[in-house]
Formats: C-alpha cells, structure tokens, sequence
C-alpha cells in the first residue's frame, strides 16, 4: 500500500489517476519552494504509521520552517520510530538533507535505473518487475 502527496511549500490535495499512473494536482500546482519536510509534517498530522517514506524532488531541497531532518526526528518520536526515509534528487548536487549518521535514512543524488531496486532494497520491499523488451 502507498500513499502518493505532491508538495512544495505544502501538501495540496492531489488526485491518483491508476488507470495511467499519473499524479494531478487539481489547484494546477503552485511552485513557490520545496519544502522536503513536508510530507514528514502531512504523515506526522494525522498520525499515520508509515514503514518508510520515500520524496523526489528536483534539485531543491529546503524551504519552511522545519529543516526535513528535524520533521523525521519528531515523527519517529511521535508516530514510528523504526521509519525509513529516502530522499532522491533527480539532478546530482552537493546538498543532503539527510542526517549521514542515520542509518534508517538515505539521501540519493542524480537518477538511473538502479535507483527503484535501490530504493526497493532499502525499504526491505521486493525488487521492482524488470520490464521485457
């Protein structure tokens, strides 16, 4: 099971399209920052227990209040301790939002096709279906 949120500055209602796989945010989307934290902050709200979260964003990384390490500590103090959090910037710089002392979070730099088996692996989930060509 998964739960898909889009965000920026904050987590809007989104719409999952599963016939096409597609993720629409109805309001259009409003840029303005990424703020990492924020799916942290959304699951933390309303309690939700999740094994692991996993964010892709682009080469932005912070942008709020609350730095997305510091969310992740609150979280596993408040909801679940044992999470895994991956952060994956499709484009490689030299930020790291990720604590590099946590053992229970990754930070990933750039995208390739061993990124969703990585990920998989990290999550302790079954590696992702390679597909036939």
């Amino acid at each position: 099971n998964a739960v898909v949120v889009t965000f920026d500055t904050a987590v809007p209602r989104v719409v999952v399209d599963p016939a096409r796989l597609l993720v629409r945010d109805p309001a259009g989307g409003r840029g303005g920052g990424t703020g990492l934290a924020q799916p942290v902050l959304w699951a933390s709200a309303r309690g939700q227990a999740f094994d692991g979260i996993v964010v892709l964003t682009d080469n932005e990384t912070w942008a709020g209040r609350e730095h997305p390490a510091q969310a992740l500590e609150n979280y596993r103090r408040r909801v679940n301790p044992a999470v895994r959090l991956v952060v994956a910037a499709m484009a490689a710089n030299h930020a790291n939002v990720v604590d590099p002392t946590d053992a229970n979070s990754l930070g990933i730099a750039g995208l390739d096709a061993a990124v969703p088996a990585l990920v998989a692996d990290f999550l302790g989930l079954p590696a992702p279906a390679a597909e036939e060509e």
